[in-house]
Formats: C-alpha cells, structure tokens, sequence
C-alpha cells in the first residue's frame, strides 16, 4: 500500500518470488503420489472479448491454467490448478474486472484522442502484455534449480488442462488494432501491482479431478 511506487515495485517483485519459491518448495517436499486438481468457472459473457484475454493472460502468472468453454449461448472462463492457486486467481481475476475499466477511463482522461472500442481493446491487451513483460523479467533472477522447477510446475499444468479437457481444440482472434492504445496500456500494466487479500477460502463450486505427477 506504499505511494512510493519504486517501493510498491519491489514488494510486487518479492510476492512473485515468493510464490515460486512456495511451488518450489512444496514440489521437492512432498512426499504425496497424487496432487488435487481443482476446475472453476470464474467470468461468464455472452461472447469472449478482449477484456477476458487480458485477464486470462494475466491468471496465467499466478501458476493456473486457463481454458475457455462455450456452451448454453455463453462463453466461460475457467481456470485448472491446485486449490490455493485456485482461490487467489479467483480473487485476482475478481480485482481486474473493476482495475482494467478504471485504469481506461484514467487513460481516456489524459488523453483525449483515446475512445473507441478498437482502442479500448487494444488498451486491455497491452496493459496484460505489459504486465506479463514485467513477470517474466522477474526470471532473469532466477537460479539454474528454480528455472528447472518452474518448468516442472508449468507441464504440470499443461498435464492438468490436458485431462480435464482431453480434445481441447485452440482457437485464434483477431480484430483490428490500435497501436498507440495498446502502448498506452503496456505502460499501465508495467506499473500494475496485484496484491492478493487474505481471507477464509470460501468453499469451492468448480469441480474437483485428482490425476498422478
């Protein structure tokens, strides 16, 4: 909660390295044959837009994987991983849904030029790319061991998606593309600091698979 945004920085940079270093330990100190994989559905729109990638791209550095899923005329955005991951992608998605429009109208207030729906797109794609920039700079201070594990957590995942959805088929969007707006956004999601709350976990709705490491 610092104002200094030097110092809001660097917490943001050790909460990252922190959580590594729990996926990290957690991996070489458990002794358990079988890990809990947990599904939940956390956004559901009439149709996927921009706004729902760049908090999809987003969860992704908070070690889930994210899938989308259609069915009754809407389109789902899920997320695959263990259950603390679960609860604190939930939360962060939860905290951009409100953050992403209100670092918009900000940016439409110091300029003015910027309005549209192509722009707006454009702006919630590069605050995302921006913000994911950042993260994975962070690995460039990461040990030989800890990059191996990383690895390890993110086949994990991969595993997991693979066995909820076993024919998962990727599809691609396109659209047109601001270029101004876009840069606009990476430098707001340079600046953006994700700060999860801590609270009872709530029981969970999504459902719950359990598969071999």
């Amino acid at each position: 909660g610092s104002s200094n945004e030097h110092e809001a920085e660097q917490a943001m940079i050790k909460s990252q390295q922190l959580l590594l270093k729990h996926h990290i330990d957690a991996k070489y100190a458990d002794a358990v044959d079988e890990e809990i994989v947990c599904l939940k559905r956390i956004l559901k729109q009439k149709k996927e837009n921009a706004k729902m990638r760049a908090i999809a791209l987003i969860l992704e550095t908070f070690f889930v994987n994210t899938i989308y899923s259609r069915g009754g005329g809407f389109v789902y955005l899920e997320i695959v991983g263990n259950a603390v991951n679960i609860e604190i992608a939930d939360y962060v998605a939860s905290f951009l849904e409100l953050e992403l429009d209100i670092r918009w109208l900000q940016a439409k207030k110091q300029h003015v030029g910027l309005k549209g729906v192509i722009a707006k797109n454009s702006f919630f794609l590069g605050v995302a790319k921006g913000y994911c920039n950042k993260i994975k700079a962070l690995k460039n201070d990461y040990q030989k061991d800890a990059m191996q594990a990383l690895l390890v957590i993110e086949n994990k995942l991969a595993d997991a998606k693979a066995m909820v959805y076993p024919r998962l088929r990727h599809t691609s969007s396109g659209g047109r593309y601001c270029a101004a707006s876009c840069a606009l956004g990476e430098q707001v999601g340079r600046q953006l600091n994700i700060n999860p709350g801590l609270h009872t976990p709530a029981n969970h709705s999504g459902i719950c698979l359990t598969y071999q490491i």
